[in-house]
């Protein structure tokens, strides 16, 4: 019980989880078998978490702790259709949209060859599918192996921040550029940060 006298949620992973779920490389660390990257909550109040080292993005309920259902990964309970890679792998930044679908930054570090992209997904959880709707990859293709993010706005723009590449981009919902800028330490290195999110104001919440 809380100090409010009320019911908390323990969400413990190993009560739900196994090592063994951990398929991304590189699977040499110790014990960061999960690696959960994103929190975002769904329309329905309950959480959605992506877990970089499971390649799995899952939906658990907020109350309970009880797994809703499981996208990606070994555990796997969606028909990913319409995706020429067939799914995501070490992704980052997940986020539920206004109309209820699934929009993530994928690393794409499984992907043969490896490549990173957006992808967006209209997910169906009664008859477990998850039909790709669009997506985004970069022209040249590049491969951005740990980090980055996407963002939505309220134009149907789609802001990506190539992390370790030092790259943003802006494309428009048919997903040509609207604008790219690259941030360098010197003329012969990118920069290298987490994310990039486009703000409207620094004085008050609104969104972009």
């Amino acid at each position: 019980m809380g100090a409010d006298g009320m019911p908390q949620t323990v969400l413990d992973g190993w009560n739900h989880f196994s090592w063994k779920d951990r398929i991304e490389p590189p699977r040499d660390t110790l014990y960061d078998f999960d690696h959960p990257n994103a929190l975002d909550f769904d329309h329905d109040g309950n959480y959605i978490v992506s877990y970089r080292n499971m390649g799995e993005i899952t939906k658990i309920d907020a109350k309970s702790g009880a797994i809703i259902w499981r996208l990606g990964g070994r555990n796997n309970q969606f028909t990913i259709r319409n995706d020429p890679f067939n799914g995501f792998s070490a992704q980052h930044s997940a986020r539920i949209l206004d109309n209820g679908n699934l929009l993530l930054y994928d690393n794409g570090t499984r992907h043969t060859p490896p490549e990173t992209r957006v992808v967006e997904y209209r997910l169906d959880p009664d008859a477990k599918t998850a039909d790709m709707v669009w997506q985004y990859r970069h022209a040249p293709p590049f491969y951005v192996p740990y980090t980055g993010s996407v963002q939505r706005l309220k134009s149907g723009n789609t802001v990506i921040g190539y992390s370790n590449r030092g790259i943003v981009t802006e494309v428009d919902q048919k997903g040509a550029v609207v604008w790219e800028g690259g941030i360098m330490v010197n003329p012969d290195r990118p920069g290298d940060f987490y994310r990039a999110i486009k703000i409207a104001s620094l004085y008050r919440y609104e969104r972009p």
